[in-house]
């Protein structure tokens, strides 16, 4: 127990279009039970979440990293350290020193620049969206043994003058994601029940390629009025609505991805077309399976 009169000072995909910016969010979890152990590191250590299929820049935005802590539990949660480290060794403290002997009974908050206030220094605290607050400076910081980083990492505003923003923007997003926690003092320990989840927001690269083509009967002539469905690797789908001579076109699609073209025809069945965007795409002829 470390308070002494100290001041007070967690996967569905969205695609959003801001201003003239492009962003793509994703959220990843790991459901495993996270024992905190008493002055201790807890069990695992760490836990491990693996992100792939992400635009290759994290986003500039105070939402860009997010992490949900699922049903803790802590009978003196100013003990609990929470670091973060992401795949390319980039780390931050979100969590050491809030609250005190005040227990934390299964709840699930979460951590990120967006927060409407910080985790508190004294009492406890609900479900929410907190940001990062760490209240110990050193040397009765957080420590986070190997294979942890020790004492290397960026520290929130309360400690320092970092933020999740500034420590993972601009960073690679894909790889594994590390969640160490330790347990500082003896005398209290706690679970994390429902582990841990990671949303990330990443920006998509330009988007001006053009996708087009004909959807066809089986006699050559254009099919009019044939709903053709285009499918990125995220899952994220756009629809056009074929014109005269069956004529269909996507435009501002990002290169560099692969498509799926599915088309929707009351009349025929189209077996599914992949189309690799490196720069524009046109004269596709989607015609119907025999």
């Amino acid at each position: 127990m470390r308070k002494m009169g100290l001041s007070t000072v967690v996967s569905v995909v969205l695609v959003l279009l801001c201003s003239a910016a492009l962003y793509a969010q994703s959220t990843f979890t790991n459901p495993a039970t996270i024992t905190i152990n008493d002055d201790d590191i807890a069990t695992p250590y760490p836990s491990n979440i693996t992100v792939s299929g992400m635009g290759s820049i994290i986003s500039p935005t105070s939402s860009a990293v997010k992490v949900t802590l699922n049903g803790v539990s802590h009978t003196f949660p100013d003990d609990i350290g929470l670091l973060l480290v992401g795949p390319t060794g980039a780390a931050f403290l979100l969590q050491d020193g809030a609250g005190d002997t005040t227990d934390l009974v299964n709840v699930t908050y979460t951590i990120s620049d967006a927060g409407t206030t910080q985790l508190p220094n004294t009492g406890g605290w609900g479900p929410g969206t907190y940001r990062p607050a760490a209240y110990y400076a050193s040397p009765l910081n957080a420590v986070f043994p190997a294979p942890g980083p020790g004492t290397a990492y960026n520290s929130p505003p309360t400690l320092g003058a970092s933020t999740l923003q500034s420590t993972f923007s601009g960073t690679n997003p894909n790889g594994v994601w590390k969640l160490y926690v330790v347990d500082s003092t003896a005398g209290d320990q706690g679970t994390i029940a429902g582990g841990w989840s990671l949303t990330i927001t990443t920006t998509v690269s330009a988007a001006d390629a053009t996708v087009a083509g004909y959807v066809l009967a089986p006699d050559g002539r254009g099919l009019t009025g044939a709903f053709v469905q285009m499918t990125d690797a995220r899952g994220v789908t756009r629809i056009a609505t074929t014109g005269r001579r069956g004529s269909f076109q996507f435009t501002e699609v990002e290169t560099g991805e692969t498509y799926l073209l599915r088309v929707k025809s009351r009349l025929y069945r189209y077996a599914p077309f992949v189309v690799q965007v490196n720069d524009s795409v046109t004269g596709i002829q989607l015609i119907p399976d025999r």
